[in-house]
C-alpha cells in the first residue's frame, strides 16, 4: 500500500525534478548569454578610437594624442561649457568631440543595463578603473578636472552617466 502510493507519486516527483533542472540549466545559459553579450559590447567599446584616446587622457596627466601633447590643464580648458565660454581651439574642439563620443557610447552601455540586456554589476566591475577616475575616487586627476568633467556631463545632459557613477552636482 505504501509502496503503491510511492510508485504513484514517483513520476510526478521525477517530472518536477526534471523541470527544476531544466529551469536551472536555462537560467545559467541565459546568464552566460548576457555576459557574452556584454563582453562583445565592451570589446566594441574598447576598440573605438575615442575610447582609446579618452582612456589614455584619463590615465595620464600628460600624453600624446595624434601628435599633440595633452595635459590636464588642456583637458580642464577643453571641458568648459558653452555657458562659460563660446570658442575653443582646434585641439580643445577635438578633445570635446572625443569626450562626447566616449560618453555617448558609455550611455548606450548604461541603457543596456537599464533594459536588462546586460548585468549592471558586471559592467561596473569591468569599467571600475575608468569609473573611479571619472567619479574622482581614484584621485589621479586634479580636483579641478573632476569638477569640470562633472559640470560638462551635467550641462550636456549626460544624466545617465552621472547617475550610474553616483555623482551629484
Amino acid at each position: 500500500m505504501v509502496i503503491d502510493k510511492i510508485l504513484e507519486i514517483l513520476p510526478l516527483v521525477s517530472a518536477v525534478a526534471v523541470g527544476l533542472k531544466w529551469v536551472l540549466d536555462y537560467s545559467e545559459t541565459k546568464k552566460w548569454e548576457k555576459n557574452k553579450f556584454l563582453l562583445d559590447r565592451l570589446e566594441q567599446f574598447e576598440m573605438l578610437d575615442s575610447t582609446k584616446k579618452i582612456h589614455k587622457m584619463l590615465d595620464w596627466n600628460k600624453c600624446k594624442i595624434d601628435g599633440e601633447t595633452i595635459t590636464d590643464e588642456i583637458l580642464i580648458s577643453s571641458l568648459e561649457t558653452h555657458n562659460n565660454r563660446s570658442t575653443f581651439t582646434l585641439t580643445e574642439s577635438k578633445i570635446r568631440s572625443l569626450f562626447d563620443e566616449y560618453f555617448d557610447n558609455l550611455n548606450k552601455l548604461i541603457v543596456l543595463c537599464e533594459t536588462g540586456l546586460v548585468d549592471e554589476k558586471n559592467l561596473r566591475i569591468y569599467l571600475k578603473y575608468w569609473f573611479d577616475i571619472i567619479s574622482g575616487d581614484k584621485r589621479n586627476k586634479p580636483k579641478e578636472f573632476i569638477t569640470k568633467l562633472h559640470s560638462y556631463l551635467d550641462f550636456y545632459d549626460y544624466d545617465k552617466v552621472l547617475t550610474f557613477l553616483n555623482v551629484t552636482i
